[in-house]
């Protein structure tokens, strides 16, 4: 599992919301960035671009987005623990804040 996580060209094979991956850097590197075509809500569409934050081999990694107007300071992180010998449980927590134009509403 972590093979195909951890390669930014193949995000849109395992990612719903993901159209297409149009910039990337091949295997994930703290400090680099990749980009895609992301389906919001309904039709509507955005181009994003992620920056590799943290990388923990099998275990952790950390990925910040923007491009998602109107949210801001977009952050997700996949954590990986073990289930059996042979898989692993991957969990994504995104941390988003929506901005408005008369405050900041942590979602």
């Amino acid at each position: 599992m972590w093979d195909v996580i951890s390669r930014t060209d193949r995000y849109a094979e395992w990612v719903a919301g993901a159209i297409e991956v149009t910039d990337h850097h091949g295997v994930t590197t703290v400090g680099k960035t990749y980009a895609e075509r992301n389906r919001t809500l309904g039709p509507l569409k955005t181009d994003l671009v992620w920056t590799v934050r943290e990388i923990d081999p099998l275990k952790r990694r950390v990925d910040t987005g923007t491009g998602f107007a109107p949210l801001q300071d977009v952050t997700n992180t996949f954590e990986f623990r073990p289930v059996q010998s042979r898989w692993a449980h991957l969990m994504t927590t995104p941390d988003v804040l929506l901005r408005s134009e008369a405050s900041r509403i942590a979602l």
